[in-house]
């Protein structure tokens, strides 16, 4: 019987001495998503989302830095008429970087994103998506896209 003790207070004192993170929190990585600018389509802004949540609308040279879980995603951007999706594994520790570019273009940046000079990052320039106008034209533009509620597509 002593003996079932000491490996109880064993196993109990093991599980104290780990970290106790949740899954999903410490498999996050931190991604990065790029707006390349174009002169032909300067004056719209670029909805993007992945997994099918709208999470930004970009402007020309704008970047978003986010985090998502280790894994397999779908990228979606919509802009203009093009309204573009592309799989990306996103990978721990590693450099998670993305260009956006009209013409369907979600390419993977293994350096990193491009040095932008004169523009701010983060969400300040690229506000998360509403219920606005805009995005109800581009989701009229994109039928087989059904809105499921609020900042989804």
């Amino acid at each position: 019987m002593k003996a079932a003790w000491i490996l109880v207070a064993v196993v109990l004192s093991a599980g104290c001495s780990s970290e106790n993170k949740p899954a999903s929190e410490a498999a996050l990585a931190d991604v990065s998503v790029y707006r390349e600018p174009s002169p032909s389509d300067s004056l719209f802004r670029m909805a993007f989302g992945v997994d099918g949540r709208a999470l930004a609308q970009l402007d020309p040279g704008d970047e978003y830095r986010f985090r998502l879980p280790a894994g397999r995603h779908s990228f979606r951007y919509v802009l203009g008429v093009y309204d573009c999706t592309e799989e990306v594994g996103i990978r721990p520790g590693e450099t998670n970087a993305y260009r956006l570019a009209r013409g369907c273009i979600i390419e993977r940046l293994d350096d990193g994103l491009p040095a932008v000079t004169a523009q701010p990052t983060g969400p300040s320039t690229a506000p998360a998506m509403t219920e606005a106008d805009e995005m109800e034209r581009q989701q009229a533009a994109a039928p087989g896209a059904e809105a499921v509620g609020p900042k989804t597509w």
